[in-house]
């Protein structure tokens, strides 16, 4: 299901020089939000968007959402569009990213929300030490404090009743929806997504992302437009890797080709990270940072 007209510079997942600074930005987001003792008691954002609270799918209670810039989503509320689940701890009853066959029995996965990063990830093995230095220098940062955060997919605790052995998981997050031909400065131009990923572990899987013009979605209206399979991170210190692609048309479920540039309508990211199946559960912890839309000639 990839999109129509997308267009790469290169191979999926592939690391590149970072844009030329004449690009225009869109839309970006390093994750470095800066939050006191005090913010994090009260679990308050200073920059609006979802608070640092306790992951409701996560029975460890020690796994706390990802804070987001306002107008982000993730987990269940990307799918369903509430930021509450309608029964505690019960994953189940909150809407269903897509499905899969495993030993013949068709098994819905549901979307859980990412972590925040700070330094290194709790689980030994997997996870980066910290965040990229720079959207320029994709190494690792191991000296930053509370102003340098990263978004990931925290895979060993429980959730909502699935051991983190249990494939019937993914993690999302969705970006703020974008206006296209309103916001570009030609659509003869090609819109380009980047951001920067960490993906050591034995479990890590699959990034993937999709795109939809509606600000709720699942694998049935949404369209794939990128994925990448094989990170090659062998230690918590390895640099990051810079993946990108860009996409002008794309073949969305229930409206055929559209093209997003000249569209009068709202677009959507959807990343998730889909965790593999092979090695210890627990090192699946993928990490995304510096996530930027521009606009490319």
């Amino acid at each position: 299901m990839l999109g129509l007209g997308l267009r790469s510079s290169q191979s999926a997942g592939a690391t590149s020089a970072p844009p030329a600074p004449s690009f225009a930005t869109l839309l970006s987001s390093d994750f470095n939000i800066a939050l006191s003792s005090s913010q994090k008691t009260e679990s308050v954002n200073p920059i609006g968007g979802d608070v640092l609270a306790i992951n409701p799918y996560t029975t460890g209670g020690s796994v706390r959402k990802a804070v987001l810039p306002a107008n982000w989503a993730q987990g269940y509320e990307a799918v369903t569009g509430t930021a509450n689940p309608l029964v505690a701890n019960d994953i189940t009853s909150v809407g269903v990213w897509d499905t899969k066959v495993v030993d013949g029995v068709t098994e819905n996965i549901y979307p859980l929300s990412w972590a925040n990063g700070l330094r290194q990830t709790n689980s030994s093995n997997t996870g980066p030490q910290g965040p990229p230095t720079s959207r320029t220098d994709s190494t690792v940062d191991t000296t930053s404090s509370d102003n340098g955060r990263y978004i990931y997919s925290e895979s060993s605790s429980t959730q909502s009743g699935y051991s983190n052995t249990n494939s019937s998981r993914v993690f999302l997050v969705r970006t703020p929806g974008i206006n296209f031909s309103a916001a570009m400065s030609s659509t003869s131009n090609v819109v380009r997504v980047e951001m920067q990923a960490h993906g050591f572990g034995e479990r890590i899987g699959k990034l993937q992302v999709w795109m939809d013009d509606a600000s709720t979605s699942n694998t049935t209206t949404a369209v794939k437009v990128f994925e990448h399979d094989g990170f090659d991170q062998s230690l918590i210190s390895s640099p990051y890797n810079v993946l990108n692609f860009e996409v002008s048309t794309i073949d969305l479920p229930g409206s055929g080709s559209i093209d997003v540039r000249t569209t009068d309508s709202n677009f959507y990211f959807y990343i998730v990270h889909e965790p593999g199946s092979e090695g210890s559960a627990f090192t699946a912890d993928l990490a995304i940072d510096n996530f930027f839309i521009e606009e490319v000639s």
